[in-house]
This record gives C-alpha cells, sequence and structure tokens, in this order.
C-alpha cells in the first residue's frame, strides 16, 4: 500500500518544457531541465574602432566643377561623429617659387563650397551652399583664440600663415574634424549616429574655385598652375555595442524609429548696387523651428578676388537693422549704431546683440574670437537669435508661407563707396531624422 507522503514516480519527474524564448533579453538556457540567466553585461560597448572611409577617386583638383564623394560602409557601427574628422594631403603644381598662398583669416574649410548628406534610400539630410562662408563667422563667433591655435591650427585655421611653409616644398596634410564641416555632424543631444542611418550614407563635398578659396596677392597660383588633394579619407570613431543594447535599439527603430536631433542651414543670398541705403531680404525657407539667424554684407568686387580676403565683411556702414517674422520683430527695437563715429568703434549695440545671439554673454569661459575693433572693420554681421528661451534651446519659432522673414536694413550713404554688395543670409533651424530599419524620414 502506498503511503500517503510518497508521490508516483511520473509525478516526481518534471516533464514540463520552459516557455522562455532563447533570444530574450534575460536571455536563458535550458540546461538538464534548469534555466540559468546569462550575466548581464558590465559595458553597452563591446569594441571601439577606427575606421577609415575613401572617396570614389583618390586624387580631386580644387576647382567648382569637383565634388568629393564618400559612400560609408560602417555597417552595425554606430559613429561618434565628434572624434571623426576628414583627413586629405594638398600638393601643389606648376606654381611660381614665390610667396605661397594663404587661407587669409579663415581655414581650410574655405576649400569645401556645399555639402550635400543623402541617406542610403536617397532622402536629403542636409544641404548647406556657401558653407566656407558660414563656418568662417561660424567659428569665429563660437571658437576662442584657445581653441583656434590647438584644434584649429590642424586645418589653419586663423593663423594666416603661408600653406606652404617652404615655396619649394609643394604639399601639406589637413585635418578637419567633422563637426566643424556641417552642422549634420554635431547633434543637438549629442548622441552617436545609428547605424540604421550611417550605413550608405553619401556624402558629398562641392570644391570651391582657388581664387576665392586662397589669399594670393603674390600670383601663387598663376596659370598653368593648380592644386590637387590627395591620400583623401575620413576617419571615423566607430562603436560596437552589445548583443543586449543593440537589440533593444533596433527593436525600437522597427517600431517608432530612433531620433537624430540636429540644426539645419539655409543660405539665401542677394546683390545690392552701390548707393542703396535702405534694403530689405525676404528669406522664403518654411521651417517648424528657426533658432538662429546671421547676415553677412561683402564687396562684391573682393568676394571672387584672388588678391582680396573673400569672406572679410565690409567695413560695418549699418546705421540700423532688424529682422521682421510675421508681426513680430526681433529685436523688438531696431538696433541702431554710430557709423560715423571712429571706424574701430563702430557697431557698438550690434556687436553686443551678436555675442548674444552667440550665447556668449553668459558663458564667459567660452569667449569669441571676435573683438569689437574687428566686427567694426572686417567680421561684422548682422545677426539676432529666434529662441524663445535660450535654456531650453529647443524653443525656436516657425516659419511659413504667411510668415515669412525679412531683413531690414537702414545704411549711411556717406560711407556707401562704389562697389555693389553681396548679402548672404543664414538661417538656422532644428531638424529631426528619425531613423527606421530599413529608411530614413526627416522633418523640418
Amino acid at each position: 500500500m502506498m503511503s500517503n507522503n510518497t508521490m508516483p514516480r511520473e509525478m516526481q519527474q518534471n516533464v514540463d518544457v520552459s516557455d522562455t524564448k532563447y533570444d530574450e533579453s534575460d536571455s536563458s538556457l535550458l540546461v538538464n531541465n534548469l534555466i540559468y540567466e546569462m550575466p548581464k553585461s558590465l559595458s553597452l560597448c563591446v569594441d571601439r574602432k577606427n575606421v577609415l572611409q575613401y572617396p570614389q577617386r583618390s586624387t580631386y583638383v580644387v576647382g567648382r566643377n569637383n565634388t568629393i564623394i564618400f559612400d560609408w560602409n560602417t555597417g552595425n557601427s554606430y559613429i561618434n561623429a565628434y572624434n571623426s574628422f576628414l583627413k586629405f594631403k594638398m600638393v601643389a603644381t606648376g606654381v611660381a617659387a614665390v610667396t605661397p598662398a594663404t587661407f587669409g583669416s579663415t581655414s581650410a574649410l574655405n576649400l569645401i563650397h556645399e555639402v550635400r548628406i543623402r541617406s542610403r534610400s536617397g532622402v536629403e539630410l542636409d544641404r548647406c551652399e556657401n558653407s566656407n562662408l558660414y563656418n568662417a563667422y561660424r567659428i569665429k563667433y563660437t571658437k576662442s583664440d584657445r581653441w583656434s591655435q590647438t584644434v584649429g591650427s590642424t586645418f589653419f585655421c586663423n593663423s594666416a600663415t603661408a600653406i606652404f611653409a617652404n615655396p619649394n616644398t609643394l604639399q601639406t596634410e589637413v585635418c578637419i574634424p567633422l563637426s566643424e564641416i556641417t552642422s549634420f555632424f554635431r547633434p543637438m543631444k549629442k548622441q552617436l549616429i545609428p547605424c540604421q542611418l550611417a550605413s550608405g550614407l553619401r556624402i558629398e563635398l562641392s570644391l570651391e574655385s582657388l581664387q576665392k578659396a586662397f589669399l594670393d596677392a603674390s600670383g601663387y597660383f598663376g596659370a598653368g598652375s593648380s592644386l590637387e588633394l590627395q591620400d583623401i579619407h575620413m576617419s571615423l570613431d566607430a562603436v560596437n555595442l552589445s548583443d543586449e543594447t543593440l537589440k533593444l535599439l533596433n527593436l525600437e527603430s522597427s517600431q517608432t524609429g530612433l531620433e537624430y536631433c540636429y540644426n539645419r542651414v539655409y543660405n539665401y543670398s542677394n546683390t545690392y548696387d552701390a548707393g542703396i541705403s535702405n534694403f530689405t531680404m525676404q528669406v522664403s525657407k518654411a521651417v517648424s523651428q528657426a533658432v538662429h539667424v546671421f547676415s553677412v554684407v561683402q564687396s562684391n568686387v573682393a568676394t571672387n578676388s584672388a588678391t582680396v580676403d573673400s569672406f572679410l565683411s565690409e567695413v560695418f556702414t549699418t546705421s540700423s537693422y532688424q529682422y521682421r517674422l510675421g508681426a513680430s520683430y526681433y529685436p523688438h527695437v531696431a538696433v541702431q549704431s554710430a557709423v560715423n563715429a571712429t571706424v574701430s568703434r563702430r557697431g557698438v549695440e550690434p556687436y553686443i546683440l551678436t555675442l548674444s545671439s552667440f550665447d556668449k554673454l553668459q558663458k564667459e569661459f567660452q569667449e569669441s574670437t571676435v573683438t569689437l575693433d574687428s566686427y567694426s572693420q572686417t567680421i561684422g554681421i548682422l545677426a539676432t537669435s529666434l529662441e524663445r528661451n535660450s535654456s531650453l534651446m529647443v524653443s525656436g519659432l516657425p516659419i511659413n508661407n504667411s510668415r515669412l522673414l525679412e531683413l531690414i536694413v537702414t545704411r549711411d550713404g556717406s560711407n556707401d563707396g562704389v562697389a555693389k554688395r553681396d548679402v548672404n543670409c543664414f538661417l538656422e533651424y532644428i531638424s529631426v531624422a528619425r531613423c527606421y530599419i530599413d529608411n530614413v524620414a526627416v522633418a523640418i
């Protein structure tokens, strides 16, 4: 007779099969009918390395008709754009043994006229025309002298030194951080570029003419001379994530998409005849969140001259300016300036407002390289912030067909001169790329 405390043999053996999946995040293994949990990874990253990406051709001649094209092949790696850079070697041919040309007061970014970036599915992620002019002023107003002497020295930033120190040595190397080339590589949240976005990314860098890119007063690049870019590659800081982390990110990418937020820049330009004391310029670009705008006024004669720095502004002759967006004005009261004052003291109020728009008044440890004297004579711009709240940094203003952005300028005719002037307006606005498994959607 069986005791009540004794269980049948078939009941003592556990024949149940666990319904736990092998690929769940709390990973399990069924061994001897027992479930063991895999240990949690101590790091999200399992590997980090520098991956080199090469353009379609090995050599490019500097000129308006040439474009450097990169097609990224990064696989499942996430890319840290802040630690990545573009490297190339400049080689001059057919030049005279005279004083070498310089980049003037700017940098090797003068060589890049336009930047275009598209995803592997053909979606345009970024396009910045007159990229060299925009970067010249962005760097001057956002970077310090110390930065220019360290990081900036790798691409001749603000050095005004000869490109080739010895006229007989006709080659030199340049490294430019990707974050300085275009705002696409400066994400607002400083996140890594997702593999769904980075893999297959096409980057097109349209080159500038020699006459505009260089300050060449001595005729270094004369007839029959040329400048080639050789040994070009991008060094990408690639990060491989753990399987568990990659699985969760891929799951979110397949459902809601991974967000990659960054600023884009729209350029609108116009040319005005000499003698015009007042002018307006409308920027017809529809965006959801415009955050910043600035305009550069230049002499039309100097913008494409090899003997003059093509990226400097004219001497400050603006007596007042203001931006209008719909029925609102920025700043609320037009900025006034006494242009009949000493040249080195013109534009005091526009200068302080410009520094404020670049958030320099409350960040004294990140001072600008622009002094009042240089603002008045060589690198003055007309700027204002379009943020509702500078501390939030995501409170921009919408622009559409019924709310156009307009620049209103009053100039002093007595200091007008005789040349036509080019006005380039750069509008910065927020863009969001939502990255899915097989495509990318962009919202502006």
